[in-house]
């Protein structure tokens, strides 16, 4: 009787690992999906994907990580440092993401501010995500009001944005604040004479704020044993 129970628990045991496996490996490729959507700038379905990890695994550092920086890159703050600093709550060692939530928690801080939020706008405006590029741009311009850098960046974002009118309005507060950029001046009285015009001067230098580290391709229709536990976590995500 008592190897009988014995080979009971045993088995039990065994069913309990590869349950908490078949767990383990679901919840890693979620996040590896969620990084995937990050790449592809698909920033609501990472969100989607991360939060799936980290229903399945509240304590996942990477998922709170790539929650953080889905919503940075969607321009909103309050929850990118949210899920970021419970991120360093549970892996306190990631100096790099340290450093990041250290930038971003400071951006428009007095001294400095208008820069930091300048190579913010800059990483967006490169992505061609203009309303963010602009909500960090206007945090430059309110943080330091007399930097003709901070104005010039807007009315680029203004004017990727199609924008045309706010974008000349920006360029010519740039051109008061600075009136030997000839060049600027010399475009916006083109573009306040003609229909069309080229492409914007070119924006003030360039900073890419950190990205989540890229993951290897997948297929999700193959998933092999993790199949059963990812359908009834999407049941319960989606």
């Amino acid at each position: 009787m008592r190897l009988y129970r014995n080979t009971i628990s045993k088995i039990a045991f065994a069913a309990m690992l590869s349950a908490s496996a078949s767990l383990f490996a679901a919840n890693a490729q979620y996040v590896q999906w969620g990084n995937q959507m990050l790449q592809q700038k698909k920033y609501d379905d990472a969100i989607k994907y991360f939060g799936g990890a980290v229903k399945a695994d509240p304590r996942d550092a990477a998922a709170y990580k790539g929650l953080g920086y889905a919503y940075a890159y969607k321009g909103d703050k309050a929850k990118a440092l949210q899920y970021l600093k419970y991120s360093l709550q549970l892996n306190p060692s990631d100096s790099g993401l340290q450093a990041y939530v250290n930038q971003l928690g400071g951006a428009t801080a007095a001294g400095g501010g208008a820069a930091q939020a300048i190579q913010y706008g800059n990483y967006y405006q490169q992505q061609r995500n203009y309303d963010a590029a602009i909500g960090w741009y206007n945090k430059a311009t309110q943080a330091e009001p007399g930097n003709p850098r901070a104005w010039q960046a807007l009315g680029n974002a203004y004017y990727g944005k199609g924008d045309k009118a706010n974008a000349i309005m920006a360029w010519d507060r740039a051109v008061a604040l600075d009136p030997s950029n000839i060049q600027l001046a010399n475009y916006v009285a083109q573009l306040k004479g003609s229909a069309t015009a080229s492409a914007a001067p070119a924006a003030s230098s360039q900073a890419d704020a950190p990205s989540v580290a890229a993951t290897p391709g997948v297929n999700p229709w193959v998933m092999g044993g993790t199949v059963a536990v990812l359908g009834a976590i999407m049941l319960f995500v989606f």
